[in-house]
C-alpha cells in the first residue's frame, strides 16, 4: 500500500501540483505505469473475446456469460481472507452511501459501456471491430478527462456531494447513449459519461481514503471490491432482457433504476452525504 504522504500531497497541493505529486512517492512511479500496462491489456482482452462471442455465437445472453465469468475470480478470491477478516479487528463505520452507490453503477451503468459494448456496436450501430474500438475509447477518454480535472481541482468539490451529481449525470448521458440515433451523437455522449463516471467514482475513492484511519485504508478499500458482486447480476439480467424487450428499453430500464436509486441514496444519507461541514464533504 502506498504511504500515506501520497494521498495527503495529492488531496493538498494545488492546480496540476496535485495531481503530480503522487509522483515524489518512489512506489507510485512503478505502480502506475504497470497499472496503466495491466488496464490496458486487460481492455484489449475483454473486447477482443467479447467480439468474438458474440461473432461466432450471435447470441448476447452468451455475451454478458462470458462478462460475467471474468469476474469469477474477484467473486472467489474474498473467500480466502475471511480467515484473516476474522483476527484482525474492525474498523470504524464511516462510510454510509458510499458502499451502495459502488453497487448501484456496477449493476445498472458499467454493464452498458463494459460487457454490453460489442452487442451495441455490432447490433445497434452496425460497426465492425474499430468502431467498437471508438466507442470504447470515447468513453475511456472522458474518463482520462475527468480524472486529470478531478486530480487538478478536485480539493475545492465537496466530494459526496460531487459522488451524487455526478452519479445522475452519468445516468443522464447515458440515457443520451442509449437514444443515440448516431455513432457521433453516442459517441460524445460516452464521452461525458466517462467525465462523469471518472468524477464519480474517484470522489468516492477519495471520501473513502480521507474518512479512514490509515491502518484501516487497505481493508477498506478490499471491501469496496466487493461491490463488483453486482456487476455480473447486471450484465445477466441485461442479457437476459434484451431479446425480449430490446436493447433500447433495458438500457433505459437501467437508467432509471438508477437515477431513482441515486436519488433515494441521497436522500437515506442526506446527513452525511449533503451537508458542507459533512466528514464526507471536508477539504
Amino acid at each position: 500500500m502506498l504511504p500515506c504522504s501520497c494521498l495527503q500531497d495529492t488531496l493538498t497541493a494545488p492546480g496540476a501540483l496535485g495531481a503530480l505529486a503522487p509522483f515524489r512517492t518512489r512506489s507510485f512511479r512503478f505502480l502506475w505505469p504497470a497499472d496503466l500496462l495491466t488496464a490496458w491489456a486487460m481492455e484489449m482482452e475483454t473486447l477482443i473475446l467479447g467480439w468474438y462471442v458474440l461473432v461466432e455465437t450471435g447470441s448476447v445472453v452468451l455475451l454478458t456469460l462470458f462478462g460475467s465469468l471474468m469476474y469469477v475470480g474477484t467473486l472467489v478470491s474474498p473467500v480466502g481472507g475471511c480467515r484473516r477478516v476474522r483476527r484482525a479487528p474492525r474498523g470504524p463505520e464511516r462510510h454510509p452511501g458510499r458502499q451502495q452507490v459502488q453497487a448501484l453503477v456496477n449493476l445498472t451503468a458499467f454493464p452498458l459501456t463494459m460487457g454490453l459494448m460489442p452487442y451495441t456496436a455490432k447490433e445497434v450501430f452496425h460497426l465492425d471491430q474499430r468502431g467498437l474500438g471508438w466507442l470504447v475509447a470515447s468513453f475511456a477518454c472522458g474518463a482520462l478527462i475527468g480524472s486529470l480535472a478531478l486530480s487538478a481541482w478536485g480539493r475545492r468539490l465537496p466530494q459526496a456531494r460531487a459522488m451524487l451529481v455526478a452519479s445522475f449525470m452519468w445516468y443522464l448521458c447515458l440515457a443520451g447513449f442509449v437514444w443515440s440515433a448516431t455513432v457521433l451523437v453516442a459517441m460524445v455522449m460516452l464521452l461525458l459519461a466517462g467525465i462523469a463516471q471518472s468524477l464519480s467514482m474517484v470522489s468516492l475513492s477519495i471520501i473513502l481514503l480521507r474518512t479512514t484511519e490509515e491502518r484501516f485504508r487497505g481493508r477498506i478499500m478490499g471491501v469496496r471490491m466487493l461491490a463488483i458482486y453486482t456487476l455480473p447480476l447486471g450484465l445477466m439480467a441485461a442479457g437476459a432482457l434484451i431479446p425480449v424487450v430490446g436493447y433500447q428499453p433495458t438500457g433505459l430500464l437501467y437508467v432509471l433504476i438508477g437515477l431513482v436509486l441515486t436519488l433515494a441514496i441521497g436522500a437515506a444519507w442526506r446527513n452525511e452525504l449533503l451537508p458542507r461541514g459533512a466528514l464526507a464533504n471536508a477539504a
